[in-house]
C-alpha cells in the first residue's frame, strides 16, 4: 500500500489534471448471484414498524423465481415464503427474473399478483435498485372491525437485492483513500483525507472536516459539508468496481440547502487515484441576520471540487 506522503503527492497531481481514468463497471462474473428479499414491515396502532418476515431466492442472470406472502382473516395471520393457503384472505405472487447485475445497480422485471377474494390485481415493473435499497411491492390496511383482535394497523411489502457469492475472498477488505480537493480559478488546491476500511461489497461511510467561506459583501460564514458512503469490489482482472455516493449542505448556521445524487459507479485500477468531480453548487439560500438572498452559483464560480479515490486491496 501506498504511504499516506506518496497519496498526498499524487493528490496534487491530480489537482494539476493529472487523474486516472475511470471505466465502466462490470456485470457479474461466473460464481456470483444476487439475492432477492422480500421483507414484511408490520405497523402496530400503538408502537412502532418492525419487520415480521422474510423470504429470499437467489438469482443468476436470466433467472426467474417467485414470492409469496398471504394474510388470513386479519393482518396478524401471515404467511411468506410458502404458497398461499386456501383460507388467505388477501395473497400475493411477487415474480422475479434478474436483467443485469453490477455493483449498486441490479435491474430487474417484477410481476405482481395480488388476489383478494374473486378480485385479482396483476402488475409488471422494470426496476433498477441500488443495492440494499428498498422497493415499495404494495401495502395493505386492516379493516377497522379487525383491529379489536389484532393490533396491526398495515402491513408493507417491500424488495431489495445485493450481490452474493462473490469469487473473492468472504475476508477480502478494501481500503479507501478519499481526498476531498477544491480548487479555484488560479489554480491552487488544498485537499483532506478520510480513509476508510470495508468489506468487499459492503459501504463504508464519511465525512469529511466542514470548510468554509466568507459570502461576499457579508461579514457571514458559509459552511460546506461533504459526506457520504463508498464501496467496492475487487474484479477477476484485479480492478475494483467502486460505488461513490456524495452529499453537499451548505448553512450558515440558521439554514442550508444541500445536494444529494445518486451513486457514482465506476471501475478503478488497485492503487491508483480516480478524480470526481462534484456538480457546481446551485439554489438560493437566505444568509445571515438580515437574511440576504445569496446564488451559490456565483459564490462559487471558478471553484473545482472533486472527491478522488484511491482503493487498496488486502485480505484479514
Amino acid at each position: 500500500m501506498k504511504s499516506v506522503r506518496t497519496t498526498i503527492a499524487i493528490v496534487f497531481a491530480v489537482l494539476a489534471g493529472g487523474a486516472g481514468h475511470s471505466q465502466d463497471v462490470q456485470p457479474l462474473s461466473a460464481g456470483e448471484v444476487v439475492k432477492i428479499e422480500l421483507l414484511v414491515i408490520a405497523t402496530p396502532i400503538d408502537g412502532p414498524s418492525s419487520d415480521v418476515g422474510t423470504a429470499d431466492t437467489n438469482l443468476a442472470v436470466g433467472q426467474t423465481d417467485t414470492l409469496n406472502f398471504a394474510v388470513g382473516n386479519t393482518l396478524c395471520e401471515r404467511t411468506i415464503g410458502a404458497h398461499a393457503p386456501e383460507s388467505a384472505s388477501t395473497s400475493w405472487r411477487v415474480g422475479t427474473r434478474l436483467i443485469s447485475a453490477e455493483i449498486d445497480r441490479i435491474v430487474l422485471d417484477v410481476a405482481i399478483e395480488r388476489r383478494s377474494g374473486t378480485e385479482v390485481y396483476k402488475e409488471i415493473r422494470h426496476v433498477a435498485l441500488t443495492e440494499g435499497a428498498p422497493h415499495i411491492v404494495d401495502f395493505v390496511d386492516a379493516n377497522e372491525s379487525d383491529l379489536r383482535s389484532c393490533r396491526i394497523k398495515n402491513v408493507v411489502l417491500q424488495l431489495s437485492a445485493a450481490v452474493v457469492n462473490s469469487n473473492t475472498s468472504p475476508n477480502q477488505t478494501l481500503t479507501f483513500d478519499l481526498w476531498l480537493a477544491t480548487r479555484g480559478s488560479s489554480g491552487s488546491g488544498v485537499a483532506q483525507l478520510q480513509r476508510r476500511i470495508a468489506l468487499a461489497g459492503d459501504a463504508a461511510a464519511f465525512r469529511f472536516e466542514p470548510m468554509r467561506r466568507r459570502v461576499a459583501t457579508l461579514t457571514t460564514m458559509l459552511r460546506e459539508d461533504v459526506f457520504g458512503s463508498v464501496k467496492g469490489r475487487l474484479r477477476p482482472d484485479g480492478r475494483a468496481d467502486v460505488s461513490l455516493s456524495v452529499s453537499r449542505e451548505f448553512s450558515d448556521g440558521q439554514g442550508g440547502v444541500g445536494d444529494r445524487g445518486g451513486p457514482k459507479l465506476f471501475s478503478a485500477a488497485i492503487d491508483e487515484p480516480v478524480a470526481i468531480e462534484l456538480p457546481s453548487p446551485r439554489g438560493v439560500m437566505n444568509v445571515g441576520p438580515s437574511a440576504e438572498r445569496v446564488d451559490l452559483a456565483e459564490q462559487f464560480q471558478g471553484q473545482v471540487t472533486e472527491v478522488i479515490v484511491v482503493v487498496h486491496a488486502s485480505t484479514k
